[in-house]
């Protein structure tokens, strides 16, 4: 189950992550509230990272 909980997760913080990067900036509440949704997502920092690497590149 935890598995298919990190797939989810995953779906929703991309999203959000794109969203927030649609403008061309990524200001400091943005990734506050980047921050504030992993947590929620119980997402792990590994995952996290990685989304931002490819979308942030």
């Amino acid at each position: 189950m935890q598995c298919l909980h990190e797939k989810v997760g995953k779906i929703w913080y991309e999203k959000a992550l794109k969203k927030c990067l649609k403008n061309g900036v990524y200001s400091p509440g943005e990734e506050k509230a980047m921050a504030s949704l992993a947590r929620h997502l119980r997402l792990p920092e590994e995952i996290t990272s990685a989304v931002r690497r490819r979308l942030m590149n």
